[in-house]
């Protein structure tokens, strides 16, 4: 039984949405989990995003700023702060995602920086803090509540012992918020 969700779609969504606003400078900041055990799966993720979003920002990979950090709240702090370190412009920025994403806004804010009149900024999961951040935070929603679903309809089905597989795909959604 297999139920995932097309990372690659939300970035290229991300991408795309940044290219239709006219939005030319990106910087895309991915965490790095640096554990072992994730690292499979960590890379994979990452992969499908940042080649989903150059997909739909039509650019090449040395057009875009790419900070790597970690994924909390603090790595988005220190990345938005390393972003400023290279001095090279920027007018949107996709995070791997938003817990990341908030503390990116906490620095800006902190920096002068307005969102989204400067910069435009987007986070990747739609987790529930992110409808409260200032400005609310743009992101793209993974389906998580569908992908329970079918993973409980699968494993319920298993339990029962009908012979039913379980290969669904799900297409991201683009929560557009203050931030974008």
């Amino acid at each position: 039984n297999n139920v995932r969700v097309d990372i690659r779609a939300g970035g290229r969504m991300v991408g795309e949405y940044f290219r239709r606003i006219g939005r030319k400078r990106p910087a895309v900041i991915l965490g790095d989990y640096k554990r072992e055990c994730l690292d499979d799966i960590e890379h994979s993720l990452a992969r499908g995003k940042e080649r989903g979003f150059l997909d739909g920002i039509g650019m090449d990979r040395k057009e875009v700023i790419w900070i790597r950090g970690g994924y909390s709240y603090a790595d988005g702090f220190a990345s938005c702060l390393k972003l400023l370190q290279t001095g090279a412009p920027f007018d949107c920025v996709f995070c791997g995602n938003d817990i990341l994403a908030t503390g990116f806004l906490a620095a800006a804010h902190a920096n002068g920086i307005r969102v989204p009149d400067d910069v435009a900024v987007f986070g990747f999961d739609n987790i529930e803090v992110s409808q409260f951040t200032i400005p609310a935070l743009s992101t793209v929603d993974l389906q998580r509540r569908e992908i329970g679903r079918a993973a409980a309809d699968g494993l319920l089905d298993l339990i029962r012992h009908r012979d039913c597989r379980v290969d669904l795909t799900l297409k991201p959604q683009l929560i557009l918020r203050d931030s974008a």
